[in-house]
């Protein structure tokens, strides 16, 4: 036969996408119902499908859905990681930097200890593991390094979903913890791309850093002083002129791959690429909410499904898992960021229920702890059982991160300030137009009458950075029809 994929390699590939989508999907949902975040349901399915447990009840099965042929594992790796470049640019696109620039006092501090406590207690933790768990001890810096920044990131979209379940988004702990989240997660993908860097050079000297350094500085410092404004152009060019629809999805996530591409070649890890891509696009006025929506839409429903039930196939709980160092490690990374965002939030003048409420809300790692885990086996800083147990952190951490706040939140009273902002919005929700991407034709002929029309529309659609006013000059002329003039 010709060269290219088999037919029993297509067919066990489509089999093992129909597997994993049925399954993910299906726990996603019993998760869900049983007030979990989905990602939790959607990672068991990849553990109960992999050895941990469909390989020790029948081993024949497990091996015949998922072969052990290199090419085979290949192909359903690179939908996997096409699933995190995806995962990647919506959580950039949901990341709000604007928030950084009004964070207030207490969501300063609980980043701040939020990001050093749980960072030096998991470098600590790492560097007295013993060496069996090490890929290579001579190597035990970088793994300290990753260890650490693994354990410090937080998963916004699974905080995001669990304040809005507790209706927390409008009040003030969920501003403080978005905040702190924002900046721990913009941080942790910061000093992950670094790592990552001195990690594919395969050395940790001086000169090493230094190279994963600059090269994730120079290309911060483009992208903010001509990668926003290129992009920025882009899309307002495709939303003004393009006419095929999705036009500005695709975009959207060709942008992703351009970037995800350039910072894999300067040896700073392809997803970090994806989240500035994501980054970038959030700030263009002419992303719209639908737009959003549609590239939610794949992800949610194909590729992120997909991504975490890989992200379970990899875990092997019956060969060489360590119960203990996993108990270990998740107790470090709860104590560390729960102590650490805590003190941070009372030490910015918050009450002890409120300061636990922000600790408790920032613990979760969610998704953004299995990305981490599967870079960290990809590059071969972390042993399968190290990586077993990132993962089991961050299941628990997510697990219990919706119970802990909403126990906390009990105890603190509404604001009146809160009660202002719920007025507000209510006034919003009832408000004639729906201003988000509202675009206006005005038609004028010329004079007062047109300045004050649009003196009359801009008020309605002033809170809305996407909408748009296009004025146009309509001259009046005479056309003759059947032997008469009217005037058109």
């Amino acid at each position: 036969m010709p060269p290219g994929i088999q037919p029993h390699t297509l067919l066990t590939f489509v089999l093992q996408l129909a597997l994993l989508l049925t399954a993910a999907r299906g726990l996603a949902e019993i998760f869900r119902r049983l007030g979990q975040p989905p990602v939790i349901g959607e990672l068991t399915a990849g553990v109960l499908l992999g050895p941990s447990v469909l390989g020790l009840l029948a081993p024949d099965l497990q091996l015949a859905l998922f072969p052990r042929d290199p090419l085979q594992f290949q192909i359903l790796e690179v939908i996997a990681w096409l699933g995190m470049i995806w995962l990647l640019l919506m959580t950039g696109i949901e990341t709000e930097l604007g928030v950084l620039r009004n964070l207030g006092r207490a969501a300063f501090y609980a980043s701040l200890l939020g990001m050093v406590v749980p960072f030096g207690t998991a470098f600590a933790f790492g560097w007295i593991l013993p060496e069996r768990l090490l890929v290579t001890p001579d190597h035990r810096l970088i793994f300290s390094l990753f260890l650490a920044t693994a354990l410090s990131i937080s998963a916004i979209p699974v905080i995001a979903r669990i304040l809005t379940d507790l209706d927390l988004m409008r009040r003030n702990i969920g501003v403080v913890i978005l905040g702190a989240g924002v900046t721990d997660d913009t941080t942790g993908w910061l000093l992950l791309s670094i790592i990552a860097g001195v990690a594919t050079r395969g050395e940790s000297s001086i000169g090493s850093v230094a190279i994963s350094v600059t090269s994730t500085a120079a290309f911060v410092a483009l992208v903010y002083f001509f990668g926003v404004r290129i992009v920025s152009a882009l899309l307002q060019w495709i939303d003004d002129r393009v006419e095929v629809r999705h036009a500005t999805v695709t975009v959207a996530f060709v942008i992703a791959l351009v970037f995800a591409a350039i910072t894999e070649v300067i040896g700073i890890h392809a997803v970090f690429g994806a989240f500035v891509a994501g980054l970038v696009i959030g700030r263009s006025p002419r992303l719209r909410k639908s737009t959003i929506e549609q590239l939610e839409g794949p992800l949610v429903a194909i590729f992120a499904p997909i991504f975490f039930a890989y992200a379970g196939l990899k875990v092997d709980l019956a060969h060489g898992f360590e119960l203990w160092v996993t108990l270990a490690l998740i107790a470090v990374a709860c104590a560390g960021k729960l102590v650490g965002a805590s003190a941070g939030a009372y030490w910015g003048g918050l009450g002890f229920w409120e300061s636990l409420a922000i600790g408790s809300g920032m613990n979760a790692r969610g998704g953004m702890g299995l990305v981490v885990a599967l870079i960290g086996l990809s590059l071969g800083i972390v042993t399968a059982p190290m990586y077993a147990a990132i993962v089991m952190v961050a299941i628990v951490t997510s697990a219990i991160a919706g119970p802990l706040l909403r126990w906390t939140t009990r105890h603190i009273p509404v604001a009146p300030d809160e009660e202002e902002r719920f007025r507000r919005q209510a006034e919003r929700e009832q408000a004639l137009l729906p201003a988000e991407g509202l675009k206006v034709l005005l038609p004028t002929s010329g004079g007062q009458n047109a300045e004050r029309a649009i003196e009359l529309i801009a008020p309605l659609i002033a809170g809305d950075p996407a909408a748009s006013v296009v004025a146009f000059h309509v001259e009046r002329h005479a056309r003759r029809l059947f032997g008469r003039r009217h005037p058109a």
